[in-house]
């Protein structure tokens, strides 16, 4: 069972209760429940009795039937004080819709994104580079993302990373030791460290990659 949602699902039905929708069929231009959001998935749902008045937004189930349902898990707002809406006798529409409380939005002064909370689903591999692409890797433990580095992940709490750059005339290869010979644009210049030579024996870091001459890293 997984959450889903769709376009243009839209159902009539004659239930009456608290019980499960029993689905009777799209409306003209829409689909199914159990063809956009799929048998044994949850979704968002909204219930409209406009005979009586009533709505009803919550979280359900899709069950494939025959005959098709939709159960009420859980209700987030109503006419009935946000409780199950005991549905009178006659036609009501369901559909997917989207929670004003679920939404995630900008602000309406600038592009602040604003949630409670953000749960990221663990991955056991690293995906493909895209640079500002952020995850958690459940073999590390740690919330990983992506700079403007193809070959480098930065994994946060584990490792802190000094963008520099290499004008030492080779490259440096991973896991070499480094140290800071002076700056370049802003930014640390970094060399292979020696611990026989009193200038360059004072390592400030490991490359965690392979950082060619003339390039940062």
């Amino acid at each position: 069972m997984a959450f889903a949602v769709a376009d243009r699902v839209k159902e009539t039905t004659s239930t009456t209760g608290t019980g499960s929708l029993l689905l009777a069929g799209a409306e003209v231009g829409f689909q199914t429940f159990v063809a956009g959001v799929g048998a044994g998935n949850t979704t968002f749902y909204a219930i409209i009795d406009n005979d009586n008045g009533e709505y009803e937004v919550g979280l359900g189930t899709v069950t494939q039937g025959p005959p098709a349902t939709l159960s009420r898990d859980t209700v987030f707002t109503s006419s009935n004080s946000d409780a199950k809406v005991n549905l009178q006798a006659g036609t009501k529409f369901v559909f997917v819709t989207q929670p004003a409380g679920k939404a995630v939005y900008k602000d309406s002064g600038s592009d602040t994104v604003t949630v409670d909370q953000i749960q990221l689903e663990t991955q056991s591999a690293h995906p493909s580079y895209s640079e500002g692409l952020l995850w958690y890797d459940s073999i590390h433990n740690t919330l990983n993302y992506y700079g403007d580095e193809s070959g480098l992940v930065h994994e946060v709490g584990l490792e802190e990373h000094q963008k520099v750059y290499n004008n030492s005339g080779v490259t440096i290869a991973k896991g070499e030791p480094l140290y800071f010979s002076g700056n370049f644009n802003g930014y640390p210049t970094a060399a292979r460290a020696n611990a026989t030579d009193v200038n360059k024996y004072n390592a400030q870091g490991i490359a965690a990659h392979s950082i060619e001459n003339n390039s940062y890293g």
